[in-house]
């Protein structure tokens, strides 16, 4: 998969891969992607890792040490820690996306935006409450906690941190 989409990459003319088969620091990240890839039965961890592995091959992508990080994330999070991340990078848009109606909550937690966009994790409090504290241990979104009131549009705000932003983009697919 991860040759096929590379040379799908040259022939758009976004790389070359006679120029990444020499960049050592982008073997590196094929390697520790490929052994977590190994790691997971999910194909949305593996879809991640593919798309981290393109991301970064691609012009200016993060610095070694960081695409290490980021790997790493993909390896040690859970599917529902990205998926719980990506809403809340962007919660209405995130509905919208997938034809989803946003909740029309004039007050509320986080934890009601979680159990209406995840219907399957109602009741699973104490699951989706580790994933979130996961993610904010991580620093991957600024709140500490889904369950403090707050109005409607700080329901729709964004919680993503930088770091959850960058991780975000280096697992999406590349444009």
């Amino acid at each position: 998969m991860v040759g096929e989409a590379l040379r799908r990459l040259e022939a758009e003319k976004k790389i070359s891969l006679e120029d990444i088969q020499k960049d050592e620091t982008f073997i590196d990240t094929v390697m520790h992607a490929s052994q977590a890839a190994m790691r997971s039965s999910h194909d949305e961890k593996r879809r991640a890792l593919l798309n981290g592995i393109l991301n970064s091959a691609l012009p200016d992508p993060p610095d070694e040490s960081l695409r290490q990080v980021l790997v790493n994330l993909v390896d040690t999070l859970t599917v529902w820690h990205i998926r719980i991340l990506s809403l809340f990078h962007g919660p209405e848009a995130w509905a919208a996306k997938r034809g989803l109606t946003f909740p029309d909550l004039s007050m509320g937690g986080l934890s009601a935006v979680i159990e209406n966009c995840f219907p399957e994790l109602r009741g699973r409090r104490d699951f989706y409450d580790t994933v979130w504290r996961d993610l904010f241990t991580r620093g991957l979104v600024s709140t500490e906690s889904v369950h403090g009131m707050m109005t409607g549009q700080g329901l729709r705000a964004k919680r993503t941190t930088d770091l959850g932003d960058r991780f975000l983009r280096f697992i999406q697919e590349p444009e």
